[in-house]
């Protein structure tokens, strides 16, 4: 009798052990989707009529998406929005799925603003670790004042590389080493002269991470960038939590593209390629408030787009013994500010 109650205990105990481990589960995380504006340009004006045209990427963790029946519902003409636009009435004339151009293998430096704590660092491992084989890649930081080794602009390793394990460590050490102020145009100034030197590709990128506006202190100016980079055909990409009207210009007139997201870095080998499709929008903006249009009026408006994204599936993992899998559907109203300058 005393033997069966033990063997009885400890079955209970075996059982009870077996249902703690299977509550014990990691839910892996999601990742929201995101876009980018590969490209957002004023087409011509008239007084009251502007015509607009944006293209524009959208991103879901390791996917770019196209039409439904790639994954994203819900993304049609209606699901591009402008908000804010009192004075304004607008209409799309146009709107299209493309494939845009394919670049080939390119040589992109990271230029990573230090002058504040920055959320990027674990896109940016995933950039580097991932990048094509045939690319390159460098590491630099940026800020006046702050903790890095060279004031203004600090390049890590021997110019470009594809190599991962040789740069992973640079990415960390410069993780850590934050504080000072935002000295964006006189580091994307150093920044140019670095690619000009050390790039080995046709096709040159600087990726901007921007955590601030420029601190006023720079001796290079906004044209004198713009010049410098398209004389040496230099895309500048500009990942940003400030919305200003100067980073929207800088990206266009260079080529390069914008966003605000970390979400981008997971995508970023792709847009750097030109491998991934976007949106076209052609869009007439009408001035309805008192005043035209004309040579030096800045357009600044949020434009909103509503993703309904069903997503394949969101994996929980039981650690030990079992996966099992729950289907789910996530909504996202993705916001961005475009400016457009009427020169």
């Amino acid at each position: 009798m005393k033997n069966n109650s033990i063997k009885y205990i400890l079955i209970l105990l075996l059982i009870a052990l077996i249902s703690c481990k299977k509550e014990k589960r990691l839910d892996l995380p999601v990742f929201q989707n995101d876009m980018v504006f590969t490209s957002s340009r004023l087409v011509d004006y008239s007084p009251k009529i502007a015509n607009l045209e944006f293209k524009i990427a959208i991103l879901d963790q390791l996917k770019i998406y196209g039409p439904e029946n790639q994954g994203l519902e819900g993304v049609g003409e209606s699901a591009f929005q402008f908000y804010n636009v009192d004075n304004y009435g607008y209409s799309i004339d146009e709107f299209k799925y493309e494939s845009a151009q394919q670049q080939g293998p390119y040589s992109a430096l990271l230029l990573i603003d230090n002058s504040s704590s920055n959320g990027y660092f674990q896109g940016l491992n995933f950039f580097i670790k991932n990048i094509g084989s045939e690319s390159e890649f460098a590491i630099s930081g940026f800020a006046r004042g702050g903790e890095l080794e060279q004031d203004v602009f600090t390049a890590y390793g021997n110019g470009f590389t594809n190599d991962y394990e040789e740069s992973r460590l640079d990415l960390l050490d410069l993780a850590n080493k934050t504080g000072g102020t935002s000295c964006y145009y006189d580091a994307l100034d150093k920044a140019i002269d670095y690619v000009i030197n050390n790039a080995n590709k046709e096709n040159k990128y600087i990726v901007t991470i921007l955590q601030d506006d420029d601190d006023g202190n720079s001796t290079a100016t906004l044209d004198s960038l713009i010049e410098k980079a398209n004389d040496n055909q230099i895309k500048i990409c500009i990942l940003h939590h400030c919305n200003n009207e100067v980073l929207e210009k800088l990206a266009n007139a260079t080529g390069g593209f914008r966003g605000g997201g970390q979400l981008i870095l997971f995508s970023l080998d792709k847009l750097l390629r030109g491998e991934f499709d976007e949106y076209k929008l052609n869009v007439k903006l009408e001035k309805y408030s008192p005043g035209n249009f004309y040579s030096g009026f800045w357009f600044s408006h949020a434009f909103t787009v509503n993703c309904n994204l069903s997503r394949e599936k969101q994996a929980i993992v039981y650690e030990g013994y079992s996966t099992s899998y729950e289907y789910g559907t996530a909504y996202k109203t993705v916001n961005t500010n475009f400016y457009l300058d009427f020169e």
